[in-house]
């Protein structure tokens, strides 16, 4: 779960923490205008052109509202351009997939989920606003992190400023190592010292720990590992808690049912949270609670295959042929997904075998072949 390397040297907030967005759902009347934008963008994502990524992404300069000349300041487009690229090179062949618009202020967002070929999954946002030359996004982000790109930035720049000019800049000092550690120059180690030697409120306030987060786990999976445990504590504070629930599931054998339940209900309803809940809950032999989880992942889309997957374990289990034959069926038209009685029967190698020699199996396996011949 890697959020744009390059960002590494962008990211941060101010020692404020920023307001919590209004949101809610946009009634279906109003949604024209910026529905097309999420067309346009969906199939631009999933094309990584970027060309018409640069001319829909467009947002204005943190500081403009203080100094308008930063509207057409060409730095900032060249670092939105960056973000561009960086976005469509760490998307690489995943498969952006559309979730919902709500309203948000007086623009709206757009929610994605990022699935990538491995089927990890990240929760993107593209905030839209209506510009002087019409609607346009105005800001991006990832659900791992506190702050959007444009408002990392905002912050960044104040708390830069404050320091300017002091005889003492603590943490200008801490910043200036941000870069070298992205890119390798800079061990890991006195990178992490860096920051410790910090002042004790600059450490806890909201920018650093947002900097310090998003440089680690951006340079390794296992950014934890080695860190004392009151650091990595101090870092996530009561804020990360999609980054938490990550780090959690990254552990096979951790049961991450707390710490699953404190996600906002937007990503803990999500079908790629229930999909994984429920295949944990399958491998501790609680096929009730998978089932469960398997429905609710239904709920929410049918466009994500391991949740098909989950539901022909689950009908195994039950020895439910109907269900599993619906499910195989879904996971060979709409995914085309081999045959692997491997990967189909992985949890329940009997029941797979009960399954391939009734009669559901032979007379679905029957009307494939006749369709297959028309």
């Amino acid at each position: 779960m890697r959020w744009l390397p390059l960002v590494a040297l962008l990211i941060g907030c101010s020692a404020r923490t920023p307001p919590v967005p209004e949101v809610s759902v946009t009634p279906l009347a109003d949604l024209s205008g910026p529905m097309s934008v999420v067309e346009r963008l969906s199939d631009d994502l999933n094309e990584g052109d970027q060309s018409a990524l640069r001319m829909a992404i467009q947002p204005d300069h943190p500081l403009a509202q203080w100094e308008p000349e930063l509207l057409n300041d060409p730095a900032w487009r060249e670092l939105v351009d960056q973000w561009v690229e960086e976005l469509v090179m760490h998307a690489g062949t995943g498969q952006w997939q559309f979730r919902q618009l709500v309203t948000v202020g007086s623009g709206w967002r757009a929610e994605y989920r990022l699935v990538h070929e491995n089927f990890a999954v990240e929760y993107f946002y593209f905030d839209i606003g209506d510009g002087p030359q019409g609607l346009r996004i105005e800001d991006m982000g990832n659900h791992l992190f506190q702050m959007s790109q444009v408002q990392l930035m905002d912050h960044l720049y104040h708390q830069l400023m404050r320091e300017y000019g002091e005889a003492e800049q603590p943490f200008n000092h801490f910043f200036s190592y941000l870069q070298p550690y992205g890119e390798g120059e800079v061990d890991k180690s006195v990178f992490v010292k860096a920051y410790r030697q910090l002042p004790k409120e600059i450490q806890a306030n909201s920018l650093t720990r947002e900097l310090v987060l998003r440089a680690l786990s951006g340079n390794e999976s296992q950014w934890y590992s080695g860190l004392p445990s009151n650091m990595v504590h101090r870092l996530y504070g009561d804020d990360y808690r999609l980054m938490q629930t990550n780090t959690c599931l990254s552990d096979l054998d951790a049961d991450c049912r707390g710490i699953f339940e404190r996600l906002p209900a937007t990503l803990r309803n999500d079908v790629a949270m229930q999909t994984e809940m429920g295949i944990r809950a399958l491998h501790r032999g609680e096929l009730e609670r998978a089932g469960a989880y398997a429905d609710a992942a239904l709920a929410d889309s049918d466009d994500y295959l391991p949740t098909f997957w989950l539901s022909l374990q689950v009908a195994l289990g039950e020895d439910d042929h109907s269900s599993a034959i619906a499910s195989l069926d879904r996971l060979s038209r709409q995914f085309d997904l081999p045959l692997d009685k491997t990967i189909l029967f992985e949890v329940y190698p009997a029941a797979g075998e009960r399954l391939l020699a009734s009669s559901d199996f032979t007379q679905w396996a029957q009307r494939v072949q006749e369709e297959e011949a028309q």
